[in-house]
């Protein structure tokens, strides 16, 4: 009989794990407790001889079960910015579930970052507002003690999309610099095109 198990995004070597973004978030897997989770070892996997990605699929599962609207507030100050807010230190694995924490799709998807196991920072593609959010995001990202996950950003137009890396450089001066390719580019002057929504109630 299989424990209670729960997906991680985790950083790439920190555990069982496949990748979920090429070389910067790992899907990996873990065992859920009383009060802390740990890592699956190899010989739990060994011994329950299914498919890794099998056993990730229905973690999810379970993991959308408790997931909803209710943990996302807005950052404080930064309008268009929302944060996961969690109890269990999986805030980051939430965007495995975002079409469960948002009861409308944006029409460009979102952009995301994800600090900490603990926090997820989300920007909806929805109007000008998105990329005064973006820019509070990478601020964000530029204090050091905010980040031990990833430093960098990604983007999901769609459900059925897979996530995609837009790259952040750190400059001399301690400052981030965003290199988003052509396609958000051009997702981004899609959603200001098309800015018909004033206030958007997402959750």
């Amino acid at each position: 009989m299989l424990p209670s198990l729960i997906p991680l995004i985790i950083p790439p070597g920190e555990g069982p794990s496949v990748p979920y973004v090429e070389g910067f978030l790992h899907l990996g897997l873990g065992v859920e407790g009383a009060i802390t989770h740990r890592f699956v070892t190899e010989d739990e996997l060994l011994d329950w001889d299914h498919p890794f990605v099998n056993l990730c699929e229905h973690a999810i599962e379970g993991l959308r079960g408790r997931t909803t609207s209710l943990d996302l507030a807005p950052w404080p100050g930064i309008p268009g910015l929302w944060q996961v807010k969690t109890r269990d230190g999986l805030a980051a694995t939430r965007l495995l579930c975002m079409d469960e924490l948002f009861d409308m799709w944006p029409s460009e998807g979102f952009v995301v970052a994800c600090p900490s196991p603990d926090r997820l920072l989300v920007v909806p593609l929805e109007g000008v507002t998105s990329i005064m959010a973006i820019r509070g995001l990478m601020r964000i990202l530029a204090q050091p003690d905010r980040v031990s996950l990833s430093d960098q950003l990604f983007w999901l137009r769609t459900a059925d999309d897979e996530w995609q890396h837009v790259p952040v450089r750190w400059r001399a001066d301690g400052g981030l610099d965003l290199q988003p390719g052509s396609g958000l580019v051009a997702a981004i002057e899609r959603t200001i095109a098309c800015d018909w929504i004033t206030a958007p109630a997402y959750a």
